[in-house]
Parts: C-alpha cells; sequence; structure tokens
C-alpha cells in the first residue's frame, strides 16, 4: 500500500527532488504545499492510470468489478497523499496557495468523478445500471466515501477500518445501481 511510504516518512525528499519543487518551489516557499504538489507529480500519473483503466472498460466485465477497482484505486490514492495533505490544510496561506497552483494546472476531485461518472452514463446506455441512475451523483457517493475511507484508516488506524478491497466492494453494492 502507498500509505506506508508516507506514514514511515521515506520517500520523501525522492519524490520531491523528482518533482523539482523541494523545497519551496510552486507555493512560494510554502514548504508542505510544494511537498504535496510533488506528491501530486508523482502519485497522480499512477492514479489516473488505474481509474482509466477501470473506467475504459464500459460493456466489458461487470460494473461491480469495474467500479470496485475504480474504488480501490482512489482509497490507495489518497491513502498515499492525504497525511500530506492534512499538513497543508491546517495553514490557511498554504491552502490558498495550493488553490491557486491546483486551479492553475487544472487539478481537483471532480476530474476523478467526471471519469467515473462517464463510465456509468456509458454503462447506463448499455443498460447495466438503472435508467433512473444519477451518474454523477453515484460517481460522487463512491470516490468520497474512499476518501472518508482513508482518513479514517489514517486517523484510527489500518486495524479499525475494514480491509480496502472488502470495503471498496461493499461500498459498489451500496450504491444499489443495478437495472
Amino acid at each position: 500500500m502507498m500509505s506506508g511510504e508516507v506514514r514511515d516518512g521515506s520517500g520523501s525528499s525522492g519524490a520531491a527532488a523528482a518533482a523539482g519543487v523541494w523545497p519551496g518551489g510552486a507555493t512560494g516557499g510554502h514548504a508542505a504545499a510544494d511537498f504535496y504538489l510533488a506528491m501530486l507529480q508523482d502519485r497522480l500519473p499512477v492514479y489516473v492510470h488505474a481509474l482509466s483503466a477501470a473506467t475504459a472498460r464500459a460493456g466489458d466485465g461487470s460494473v461491480d468489478e469495474n467500479l470496485s477497482a475504480a474504488a480501490r484505486a482512489t482509497i490507495d490514492f489518497y491513502a498515499g497523499i492525504l497525511p500530506v495533505k492534512v499538513s497543508v490544510l491546517a495553514v490557511p496561506a498554504q491552502l490558498i496557495e495550493l488553490r491557486h497552483a491546483m486551479k492553475a494546472r487544472g487539478l481537483g476531485p471532480y476530474r476523478a468523478e467526471d471519469a467515473v461518472a462517464g463510465y456509468l452514463r456509458e454503462e447506463q446506455q448499455l443498460g447495466q445500471i438503472a435508467a433512473d441512475a444519477d451518474p454523477q451523483a453515484s460517481a460522487r457517493l463512491l470516490l468520497g466515501a474512499c476518501l472518508s475511507y482513508s482518513f479514517s484508516a489514517m486517523l484510527l488506524g489500518d486495524d479499525s477500518v475494514p480491509p480496502p478491497g472488502e470495503y471498496a466492494i461493499g461500498l459498489v453494492r451500496g450504491l444499489r445501481l443495478a437495472p
């Protein structure tokens, strides 16, 4: 799991150095925000690839399997970046700088939501999910729950939450998307 790298502190200078923003680059010397952007540069491509693989399978495989893969990728992504992100959110000036940097790069959770919603719309057109299901709302519920899971695991410890794969499967079933 990616979260081990962040929780024990290893790998931090490598990710930041590879991104060329440590210390103090894109956000005017706010080390935590710069480090978070470096983490995004390191981890976001892996997440985008995994999410794209899961959401490019409309009509191929089961909807539950594809959404579970998307949920698991999202849990892993947030588990890897959330410890650093929390430190940025705690300092208003860093948060403002990070917000500007993310907007300038077109980054945000809406990108993942749109990808999952697009996949769900395709499955809906194929008759694989209910005609009255709301793809955008379902995507937001799924991915928001993944963020919540990652936060709970970080706060309370991995032994206080179900295994991520089991949790992802339960989330997808809870959406009740079947026609």
